[in-house]
């Protein structure tokens, strides 16, 4: 098993908390200071895809926090180990999204 996380640092989301068929939207979480996605954002690549099971990422990039698992883990109340390479083995990065257009 592979396990993939989406982030970004700008942009909107569809507010899936409000309903699974929600057609709200809501502005992307500003980067944390010393995040991944402040991190990332730095390297002025507007899309990445961190490998961190075919190229284990230095302890200095896994260890930071990331939108995509802080969020969950804390709405849910779960205290565990949500590191790149050892929550998730991959990341997907955009600099800005859009959220996708839903069609029922």
């Amino acid at each position: 098993m592979y396990v993939v996380a989406f982030t970004a640092s700008t942009g909107s989301e569809l507010a899936w908390w409000v309903s699974p068929s929600t057609t709200l939207t809501s502005p992307v979480d500003p980067d944390a200071f010393l995040s991944m996605e402040a991190t990332l954002h730095q390297m002025s690549q507007p899309k990445l895809f961190v490998d961190a099971r075919l190229n284990p990422p230095p302890a200095t990039i896994s260890n930071l926090a990331a939108k995509t698992n802080n969020f969950l883990y804390s709405f849910l109340g779960y205290t565990v180990n949500t590191t790149l390479g050892s929550a998730y083995d991959g990341l997907f990065y955009f600099d800005s999204v859009t959220p996708a257009t839903m069609n029922r």
